[in-house]
């Protein structure tokens, strides 16, 4: 199992998850969210850097030539989209990096027709819960949609 924790917003957040041997740190990129880590981490970006955990970038309908920025400076692992961005957009930033694509989850979602078009655009799906702003909410959508599928 491999375990995520998303929302880092300081250095020693970082450090102390690497020290707890997660995985992976998701730094949200979105400047909608309350745990928005662009500012605050700016200042310790070369030390971000260097901690040795793989770090997810989470953005919201970001130009690739930001996300590509913080890539660079954050040394990013890989990117999370969670906005309307496109198989086309996710598939030029897999030549870059990982993608793990978003998709808000609501009761009458096609899941085969929603997902079609990001097979080979993304490395990992995520299915979030549908909300009027981005991000988690802490409620959890029906999970029986996603055994509706094909496989």
């Amino acid at each position: 199992m491999k375990l995520k924790v998303c929302g880092i917003t300081s250095l020693a957040q970082l450090q102390d998850l690497h020290l707890l041997g997660v995985d992976y740190a998701g730094l949200i990129f979105y400047e909608g969210s309350k745990r928005y880590a662009g500012q605050k981490i700016a200042s310790d970006a070369a030390a971000i850097r260097d901690v040795p955990i793989k770090k997810i970038g989470v953005f919201v309908n970001e130009s690739k030539d930001q996300i590509l920025q913080t890539i660079r400076n954050i040394r990013l692992w890989g990117v999370q989209l969670h906005g309307a961005e496109t198989a086309a957009f996710c598939k030029e930033l897999m030549v870059h990096t990982t993608v793990i694509k978003v998709f808000r989850m609501r009761d009458e979602n096609d899941l085969d027709g929603m997902l079609a078009p990001y097979q080979d655009a993304a490395n990992y799906f995520l299915f979030d819960t549908h909300t009027p702003a981005y991000g988690g909410s802490g409620r959890q959508f029906d999970w029986s949609i996603l055994e509706k599928t094909e496989r």
